[in-house]
């Protein structure tokens, strides 16, 4: 991990003391008057998915050249750009994160063995007008040969992985990150299956043990994440609208998932 991370190499500015937002700073809002954070990305730190073989068809088609000859912050002058066609890299998320403010950042190991390294990474916000007593919040997320494409760093990808994941749930935002995506595999069966969101079962984390029983289940996470959303969500901790896939489900919200679809399963047997 970067020691751009750490607390004490974290950039100072000038906030006003009363919203806790930096004096100067030109911030996008959205329609209910909170910070819109995906807006505030610097759009040099943003890249069209160029991973994904099916993302990578539609944008040449969309926008007209392949995925790794365009210029983001070129294209989006022009013309409105999908966010499932793009990938945030890691400069970005610690630029917004900085502009946001923490007081600490920080990467814990969960499991470190032969091929694969599970790390969790917690943020603590300062507070400002939209959070006045601050906030924490956490991600965790893991690193194999499998799903890095064969990268080999897998203690920095784990690390990198968990703390974009941290980011986006503190500050909503969407967009997957550069290096949450594999390494683009030419082989056909790597088109989605080698990505980071791609939860490794060997790794014994509230998110794999849902991923099972929803799998064994016969649903799908799509149809999880709906069901969060429209009969759970009073339910959730966080927001499940910006979960993409297990990996994201905090801890909490997981295993309180785990129980709804016990009980569902149950349900469905005695019926």
């Amino acid at each position: 991990m970067s020691n751009e991370l750490q607390e004490n190499n974290v950039r100072k500015f000038e906030r006003d003391p009363q919203t806790g937002l930096i004096i100067g700073v030109d911030y996008k809002y959205l329609p209910d008057g909170r910070i819109d954070w995906k807006a505030m990305l610097n759009p040099a730190h943003v890249v069209f998915n160029s991973k994904n073989k099916k993302a990578a068809e539609e944008i040449q088609k969309i926008y007209g050249a392949p995925a790794d000859k365009l210029v983001y912050a070129e294209v989006v002058k022009n013309q409105p750009v999908d966010d499932k066609h793009i990938l945030v890299l890691l400069k970005g998320f610690q630029e917004v994160a900085e502009l946001r403010g923490f007081h600490s950042s920080t990467p814990t190991s969960l499991q470190v063995a032969q091929g694969i390294v599970a790390v969790a990474h917690t943020i603590d916000w300062i507070p400002n007008v939209e959070d006045p007593l601050g906030k924490t919040t956490g991600a965790t997320a893991d690193a194999t040969m499998e799903n890095t494409g064969g990268f080999g760093y897998l203690a920095a990808m784990a690390g990198n992985r968990a703390f974009v994941r941290a980011v986006r749930q503190g500050l909503g935002i969407s967009i997957l990150a550069f290096d949450e995506i594999a390494k683009r595999d030419e082989s056909e069966n790597n088109e989605a299956g080698n990505s980071s969101t791609s939860v490794s079962s060997s790794v014994p984390t509230p998110q794999n043990i849902l991923a099972k029983f929803v799998r064994e289940a016969g649903f799908t996470f799509e149809q999880l994440k709906k069901s969060a959303i429209e009969k759970h969500k009073d339910k959730m901790k966080n927001d499940p609208t910006f979960w993409n896939d297990f990996s994201d489900i905090p801890s909490f919200d997981a295993m309180t998932l785990m129980t709804i679809v016990r009980e569902g399963i149950k349900k469905k047997k005695t019926e």
